[in-house]
């Protein structure tokens, strides 16, 4: 049996709604399973997917979305 996609590690399962920030790192998680949609805000979001480069860019991140990241079912910060 073949190993797990990096979306099936980040527990990203089909038809889920994704929210990435920002929006060209999704690249770095490679195919997506069937029917995952891309969620404008985190607030819609099933599944929130974060890349920070640093203390600063992470309290950014927060700053601007951190209400709406109480909605999402999983967070991931990279």
């Amino acid at each position: 049996m073949p190993g797990k996609t990096v979306a099936q590690k980040l527990l990203i399962k089909p038809g889920a709604a994704l929210w990435c920030s920002p929006p060209d790192h999704l690249k770095h998680v490679g195919a997506l399973p069937d029917g995952v949609g891309r969620a404008e805000t985190p607030a819609e979001a099933t599944a929130a997917l974060a890349f920070v480069d640093d203390e600063a860019a992470l309290r950014r991140v927060l700053a601007e979305h951190g209400e709406d990241l109480r909605h999402p079912e999983i967070i991931w910060i990279v």
